[in-house]
């Protein structure tokens, strides 16, 4: 057979997709082409061999320096791989860049004949591809959609095409996180905060028992407010007049002693200060670990031309814009959230610790504050329904009266006798006052209990007894 026959059989058993002054690209279809047009690479041959049934495969070859050099582009299934034989060695280049191409020949910009030969070849069907048609004039359709699992909608612009508008739409947060590249196992809490948001669901940040504990040593009582506060005083004048003033010299101390002593006397009431804490916190803390999440991550697509409408769901950009970043990134095939994730490195997102560092703002002491009281009068209504006072009312005038004057045990002289008498307290039962009186201080005081007329007496004229 003739060189001119031999070469008359070979193309019948190939496509010529183009045929240039300084390259050409085909599609083999035998052996024998793999053969003719690789100057006889008996290794690429097998390899063709071995691959072409589940590859497609075309050949770019140069004809500068035919007949050794030669391009092997492969499309797997949407993954592109180019192979260029230098005359002694295969390279692998592993990148579905068409711009490398056009490095590889030193050919800018290619022709629009060998465009419409490689890029159905890399994108036909693909995100990318599907965008450079619109680009180039095609109006949108249903394809683009369907090949992306972002893009929700296209506003076609006529006059320029590349300038049209694309909304990407997310199903949740935790599929934006995906998109970002987050891992999987960094999105459990972004899947409790955001997921079941319009459910008003709550993470625990604080634990019933954490609260439980505070109370107990005083931190929530410097939560009080003023008015709270008073209702404070009110009862420990009922139950436990010794704590009613407040020792200054030993705030922490005092505010311990009366957490400790209400949790005991009351503590279906104290159960729900702690347990509306607890939640009120949980939930001022979510409110606010929501707002920093959503400010740190809701726009991290803004620098790369991609604008947030609804945070975690809605974005808008450009047809030029995705083209662009598609051209960067040097790998066209991939889903357009495959990008997305490659662009912003999502790897390094996780908010696990910042749960422990979100704290609650302004508006939490003042709810919490209405739930107190609730509790505080509550605890009060009971007092007063009680049959341990002959009567409350007298008790408390006498309390704040006296202790109010005297201070609780603070010792004073009577300036008439020289004795020294504190204020030990009012007798729940008979609404007396009960006197410590003693000779020397603090040492040898007796207890005596006297109605009001006879504390006067005991004052002014203390030789009556």
């Amino acid at each position: 057979m003739s060189e001119r026959e031999m070469k008359n059989e070979v193309y019948k058993e190939t496509n010529i997709l183009y045929d240039g002054d300084d390259f050409m690209v085909i599609e083999p279809l035998s052996e024998e082409s793999v053969y003719y047009f690789t100057n006889n690479n008996t290794g690429y041959v097998k390899y063709w061999s071995e691959h072409s049934n589940d590859k497609d495969f075309l050949l770019i070859i140069d004809k500068k320096n035919t007949p050794t050099n030669f391009y092997g582009i492969e499309n797997d299934d949407g993954k592109i791989e180019i192979r260029y034989f230098d005359g002694k060695n295969f390279n692998d280049l592993n990148e579905d860049d068409l711009l490398l191409v056009q490095r590889m020949f030193g050919i800018t910009p290619l022709s629009s004949g060998v465009f419409e030969v490689l890029n159905p070849f890399f994108y036909d069907g693909s995100t990318y591809g599907l965008l450079m048609d619109i680009k180039n004039g095609d109006r949108p359709n249903d394809n683009l959609i369907d090949s992306s699992d972002i893009i929700n909608k296209i506003r076609y612009n006529e006059k320029r095409p590349g300038k049209s508008m694309v909304s990407l739409e997310f199903d949740d947060a935790e599929d934006y996180f995906l998109a970002l590249g987050v891992q999987e196992d960094s999105l459990y809490l972004i899947k409790d905060l955001f997921d079941n948001y319009y459910g008003g669901s709550d993470i625990e940040i604080i634990s019933y028992d954490q609260t439980y504990e505070d109370f107990n040593e005083g931190y929530l009582l410097s939560t009080f407010n003023e008015e709270n506060n008073e209702l404070l005083k009110h009862i420990l004048t009922y139950v436990s007049p010794e704590l009613s003033p407040k020792l200054d010299s030993n705030i922490d101390y005092w505010n311990s002693t009366v957490s400790t002593t209400l949790n005991d006397m009351f503590e279906r009431e104290i159960d729900w200060i702690i347990t509306d804490a607890t939640d009120l916190e949980n939930g001022c803390r979510t409110k606010q670990l929501r707002e920093d999440i959503k400010e740190d991550a809701g726009d991290r697509l803004g620098e790369y031309g991609i604008f947030m409408g609804e945070c975690f769901s809605r974005y808008f950009t450009t047809v030029d814009i995705l083209i662009g970043l598609y051209d960067k990134s040097g790998s066209r095939s991939q889903p357009l959230s495959s990008l997305l994730s490659e662009l912003v490195d999502g790897e390094d997102i996780n908010y696990d610790e910042w749960q422990f560092e979100s704290y609650c703002s302004d508006d939490f002491n003042p709810e919490l504050n209405k739930q107190i009281k609730v509790s505080l009068e509550s605890i009060i209504e009971k007092i007063e329904e009680s049959d341990e006072f002959i009567d409350i009312k007298e008790y408390s005038n006498l309390y704040t009266k006296y202790v109010g004057k005297y201070g609780f045990k603070e010792h004073h002289k009577n300036p008439i006798s020289g004795d020294f008498f504190r204020i030990e307290g009012i007798n729940k039962k008979n609404n007396k006052i009960i006197v410590g009186v003693g000779k020397d201080k603090p040492n040898n005081f007796q207890s005596r209990e006297y109605d009001e007329e006879g504390f006067n007496l005991f004052l002014n004229q203390p030789e009556l007894f």
